[in-house]
């Protein structure tokens, strides 16, 4: 922990990612409770039933990579051009016309290619359908590549096995 304009912070290095989190406590003019969803290491949003953004915390807007001022008030489509078009929005419809909770994995393409891995989190609220998500893309790369080496490895017995007449 370290001072910084006489505030406590600490630095946080898990997943791989430094970031600064302030330990000092919220300011009493704000709602506790937004503060409290501001603190989240996960991402957490409020979609409402029109498919605007009503509320992104800090982590779910670097999830998407904008900021959460970006998003608020904004429709997804406008943000996120072609996502009506998905598998995860298609989830996201059948919770919001449903009324039920889902919970997935997700590799999210970014506009410029890239691909990273969510766990998704997805359930009815009052006001629309709210959005926790948790980056796993370090640990889902870990499985995957397991996975590819696993499958290598079974073909390469196979084929020696075949070699030896077994």
């Amino acid at each position: 922990m370290f001072q910084l304009s006489g505030f406590p912070f600490l630095i946080d290095n898990r997943a791989g990612m430094s970031e600064m989190v302030s330990v000092h406590p919220p300011s009493v003019d704000r709602d506790p409770v937004r503060v409290s969803l501001d603190y989240l290491r996960e991402g957490f949003q409020i979609i409402g039933f029109d498919w605007t953004y009503v509320y992104v915390n800090p982590a779910a807007a670097r999830h998407g990579r904008r900021g959460p001022e970006e998003l608020i008030g904004r429709p997804m489509s406008e943000m996120y051009p072609g996502i009506e078009r998905t598998p995860i929005f298609e989830v996201m419809r059948k919770c919001m016309a449903e009324r039920t909770t889902h919970v997935l994995e997700n590799e999210f393409t970014f506009p410029d290619g890239s691909r990273r891995w969510f766990e998704l989190r997805i359930q009815p609220v009052p006001t629309g359908i709210c959005v926790y998500s948790s980056d796993i893309d370090d640990r889902k790369r870990r499985e995957l590549s397991g996975a590819s080496h696993s499958g290598l490895l079974s073909r390469f017995s196979a084929r020696i096995l075949r070699l030896l007449g077994q």
